[in-house]
């Protein structure tokens, strides 16, 4: 009698990963980041459609772009944590998430380029690519945990191929691939500590705390599944 947690290989080449259902729910990701960061009014401490849309229309356009950089930063890393959530999800219950591996590229390449996009904003325009400021303050060490996480990220997708995972071999590319998780948990950390320690005051949200306990999700699965010592999927890395 086969065992119950036996599956049958699955071939995923044949998978478009970026269909309509998938490009629509990559928009209402950004869409909620952008509703949650550049709506909230700190003064009412709740959502201001009339603050959204002075953003949106750039009433004034260097805080309208500041405001959506940091909705970019939010959105990417709510996919990048989608991505790394759904391995250890399968890990633990494959027959409800293997079928949803295939989502890890798109969500993972699409919120990769939101943090780059987010990166490039914030060096070029808010510290005009001045090493040494990354030292000059605590808020400094959470920027550079996220130019280390990009760097891990980076790694990370351009290894994303067959062809990669043949020359570094299977063990090589997977242990690889799991020290995204180390990159995740840079990113919610960036965060925590640019928020904390900026002299301005925090910069996202209260209502932005959900993206953040997604990445925190994501780390927590990885780690649980650790510790159960779940056999691995051929698909997981």
């Amino acid at each position: 009698m086969p065992s119950k947690m036996a599956k049958p290989e699955k071939d995923y080449k044949g998978l478009k990963p970026f269909t309509p259902k998938v490009l629509l729910f990559i928009t209402l990701v950004i869409a909620v980041a952008v509703l949650v960061q550049s709506g909230y009014d700190s003064g009412t401490q709740s959502i201001s459609l009339d603050k959204l849309g002075k953003v949106l229309s750039f009433h004034r356009i260097t805080y309208s772009l500041q405001e959506l950089d940091l909705a970019a930063f939010l959105s990417g890393l709510s996919l990048i944590s989608y991505a790394f959530v759904l391995g250890p999800l399968a890990r633990m219950f494959p027959y409800k998430f293997d079928d949803a591996l295939y989502l890890r590229r798109p969500f993972g390449v699409v919120g990769f380029w939101l943090l780059l996009l987010h990166s490039l904003y914030y060096s070029l325009f808010m510290y005009n690519v001045s090493g040494s400021v990354l030292f000059s303050d605590p808020s400094m060490l959470g920027t550079l945990l996220g130019l280390i996480a990009l760097v891990i990220l980076y790694l990370s997708g351009i290894t994303s191929s067959e062809r990669a995972m043949t020359k570094v071999g299977f063990y090589g590319w997977k242990k690889l691939h799991r020290t995204g998780y180390l990159g995740l948990a840079f990113l919610v950390l960036n965060i925590l500590l640019i928020n904390k320690y900026n002299i301005t005051g925090p910069i996202v949200s209260p209502f932005s705390a959900i993206f953040l306990s997604l990445g925190t999700f994501a780390i927590f699965m990885r780690i649980i599944v650790w510790l159960v010592k779940k056999p691995p999927l051929l698909e997981d890395y």
